[in-house]
């Protein structure tokens, strides 16, 4: 009889690791732990529609920012997953997805994560924000948002941001004017665009760049989702 007591867990765990090798882990894990089916994922939406910065103080963190750039490619995205989801085909499909390209003719949009840790941190929708929001077009062209309002992010946007969406971090929709004053369209099909998120003290700047967003083709054997 063992009376070790240390003995008799490494008895015990011997027999135990030869148990578990005589049995392969992909013959039971299908049948005793039921995967379901994996869709696949959203790594190349992810890769090429979303920017982060993060600034600071020294090194005290001063804000943490995300932003997804709502382009034709992520609304298409966001429309081929919420159908799925829902089961919802055709004529359906074809008129949901319409609807989201119809939004790029008249604005450009962003969700946007805000983790400001300020401790007078007011919403970045309120008029005394500490920190502002603007899009340089270059060549001196700047333009100023029309929208900006905290809302609760839906599920599929939330996946796009993969890891980076947290409930601590404050979520808003930012949309620009795609026309000037004068009714004539921005050229954002054919120039890089520059998101600035300016303090009173420092900014950071969330690049989305023409070359990338024409290269919206992923290559299968690269992980860009955690990018």
């Amino acid at each position: 009889m063992i009376q070790n007591p240390l003995f008799l867990n490494l008895f015990l765990l011997m027999i135990m690791m030869t148990i578990s090798s005589c049995v392969r882990y992909d013959k039971i894990v299908k049948t005793e732990f039921p995967q379901g089916t994996s869709y696949d994922d959203n790594r190349d939406v992810t890769y090429y529609n979303v920017r982060s910065v993060n600034l600071y103080e020294q090194f005290e963190t001063k804000a943490i920012f995300n932003a997804l750039y709502l382009s034709d490619a992520t609304r298409t995205k966001y429309v081929d997953v919420y159908t799925r989801k829902r089961g919802i085909t055709g004529e359906a499909y074809k008129a949901m997805l319409n609807r989201n390209l119809e939004e790029n003719k008249h604005w450009i949009s962003f969700y946007l994560l805000a983790d400001v840790r300020d401790k007078t941190y007011v919403s970045l929708s309120e008029k005394n924000s500490s920190w502002t929001l603007y899009l340089d077009m270059g060549n001196g062209v700047t333009i100023a948002p029309e929208v900006i309002r905290e809302v609760d992010i839906e599920p599929e946007y939330q996946a796009f941001f993969s890891y980076r969406f947290s409930l601590f971090k404050a979520a808003y929709l930012v949309k620009f004017p795609i026309q000037d004053a004068n009714g004539k369209r921005y050229d954002v099909d054919n120039i890089d665009l520059k998101l600035v998120i300016s303090s009173p003290y420092k900014k950071g700047e969330l690049v989305w760049e023409k070359s990338e967003e024409a290269e919206q083709t992923l290559r299968k054997d690269e992980d860009f989702y955690w990018c």
